[in-house]
């Protein structure tokens, strides 16, 4: 009779539905919790993704400024650079021989034509 009287207790029923409610209850929130969780998941995810494609954009041109800077410097590869950035030679030319002109003539001292008359006025002086 004590067993039956336990089913049918209506106290005991009430605070049964509330532990029920209250697990279901902490069942959504932590349901809440776990998909904000797996959405930062998602979103750092992604930022690795682009830090690394980044990474290595930045290590292929770390690559090709490597290559020109030991192009560089060489005597060959900086004449190379100088002729391609100012249409120097021609393409597949090796060697260019430049001849300067000639040496401009110095410049004497040409008496001015006041000078000259003035001497000429005044020779004795």
């Amino acid at each position: 009779m004590k067993v039956e009287k336990q089913r049918i207790d209506p106290v005991r029923l009430l605070i049964k539905r509330l532990a029920l409610l209250g697990c279901i209850i902490l069942l959504i929130i932590g349901s809440f919790g776990l998909w904000h969780t797996y959405q930062e998941e998602q979103a750092s995810l992604r930022l690795r993704n682009d830090a690394q494609a980044h990474l290595q954009g930045l290590q292929q041109r770390q690559k090709t400024l490597s290559g020109d800077i030991a192009l560089l410097t060489t005597d060959r590869g900086r004449e190379a650079v100088l002729r391609s950035q100012y249409a120097l030679g021609k393409p597949g030319e090796h060697m260019m021989i430049i001849i300067n002109g000639p040496a401009p003539m110095a410049a004497t001292d040409t008496p001015s034509v006041l000078k000259t008359w003035f001497k000429k006025a005044f020779s004795w002086w």
